[in-house]
């Protein structure tokens, strides 16, 4: 018989495609963890970019995960509402959501670029679990 494992922060993944999907179904094509294959634009991608933990005497840390998100457009304007509308979705967000008990999400840091077929917005969440 399996052990039940308890959802710790390394599933912060399920968190992220459950919120965007709800919340904006309507407006991509495709949510995609780590990188996205061949698909029509708009769509999304994200990836667990960094982990820090601190114990605590419980035997329970507490752990701080940074998330990338990607917004991917053939247009800057499009790239960037689409970013806002993700900003919305994801800050602020906390209480046991998905399976993971997400305490806080808020937006670190942002950045964008260009790849070959899209503009990109680059959005940096910090989630403590």
């Amino acid at each position: 018989m399996k052990k039940e494992i308890t959802t710790t922060s390394l599933s912060v993944g399920k968190f992220i495609f459950n919120r965007l999907s709800e919340e904006l179904a309507d407006n991509v094509t495709a949510i995609h963890p780590v990188s996205a294959p061949e698909t029509t634009l708009p769509c999304i991608t994200y990836r667990r970019n960094n982990f820090s933990a601190v114990g605590a005497k419980t035997g329970r840390s507490a752990d701080t995960v940074k998330v990338e998100v990607v917004c991917h457009d053939a247009t800057h304007t499009g790239s960037i509402n689409l970013a806002e509308r993700v900003r919305h979705a994801l800050e602020g967000v906390s209480g046991f959501v998905d399976g993971v008990n997400v305490r806080s999400c808020v937006l670190a840091d942002s950045s964008e670029d260009r790849s070959a077929d899209a503009y990109l917005q680059k959005l940096f969440f910090e989630i403590k679990c």
